[in-house]
């Protein structure tokens, strides 16, 4: 699925690497306890992977079940910092017949699991 490919980017050495599984028009927004993210573009997204403070935190976005419809996925999970959650995951994208994403959307959420 796409958008286990863009996490393995961002979870791996290279997490600039997921830019190569969104198209050049992205459209994304993000929305965590903190903040929202919002972008057009792959440089927007750039500027996104780029901000994110994952230094030294082992961070992993673990997927728990995925599903798909058309040109659509959807996708629920973890995210796990040195093993340990640190909140649930609820993500879906717009999928391109060339294996990539033009729009991306995801809630981050600390304090609500769908799943224990």
């Amino acid at each position: 699925m796409v958008l286990t490919r863009y996490y393995a980017h961002l979870d791996g050495d290279d997490p600039r690497g997921g830019l190569a599984v969104a198209t050049p028009d992205v459209r994304f927004y993000l929305a965590t306890p903190a903040r929202t993210i919002e972008g057009h573009g792959a440089d927007d997204l750039a500027a996104y992977i780029d901000s994110r403070d994952t230094t030294g935190k082992d961070r992993v976005h673990h997927v728990v079940a995925s599903a798909a419809h058309d040109d659509l996925e959807f996708h629920y999970g973890v995210v796990l910092e040195g093993g340990k959650p640190t909140g649930a995951l609820l993500s879906a994208v717009h999928t391109t017949p060339d294996g990539r994403f033009d729009r991306y959307l995801t809630l981050f959420q600390s304090g609500v699991a769908l799943l224990d």
